[in-house]
């Protein structure tokens, strides 16, 4: 049987509207080109307190099913541990995963640089920008975006999402 090699769209999974989303988080530029959706299955919150933020993100995993993702951190104690629960996945633990509903933090240490995300300051040993991009793409179905402490990411997402 003859080997067929086909080459890799950028298509992320097959959720068109999560993907849509995605894309133009990480990149605003696409705010004016690509197709609006209505993004009924992102959702959005806001927080300025990590033990009340610690206490929704609980909430999400343990009543409502949601897979509420952490970032990878080795050794180093981060500003993220005040509100990630150990007993959840890792970026590099969900490599290859998909998940039915996602939960995902972007906190203060990502901004927009001539429109495309980045994240500063940080410690941590892998960059955070690539981490969200892997946690967000484990989607199939439902994401939530939970924005903690950075007022501009809350406005950039309200932005995408019409509201």
């Amino acid at each position: 049987m003859p080997f067929i090699s086909h080459s890799l769209k950028t298509t992320i999974r097959t959720n068109k509207e999560i993907a849509s989303f995605i894309n133009k988080l990480l990149d605003l530029n696409r705010l004016r080109h690509d197709p609006q959706f209505q993004y009924k299955n992102i959702h959005l919150q806001y927080f300025e307190d990590a033990d009340s933020l610690k206490n929704f993100l609980n909430h999400l995993k343990y009543k409502e099913g949601w897979e509420v993702l952490n970032y990878t951190a080795k050794r180093e104690i981060l500003t993220f541990h005040e509100y990630q629960d150990d007993a959840n996945k890792t970026v590099h633990e969900t490599i290859g995963l998909d998940f039915d509903k996602v939960a995902v933090v972007i906190n203060e240490y990502f901004y927009y640089r001539n429109g495309r995300l980045f994240s500063k300051g940080h410690p941590a040993r892998y960059q955070m920008d690539q981490m969200l991009f892997q946690q967000m793409t484990r989607t199939r179905e439902e994401l939530f975006i939970i924005i903690y402490k950075n007022l501009e990411l809350l406005r950039w997402c309200l932005e995408i999402l019409r509201k």
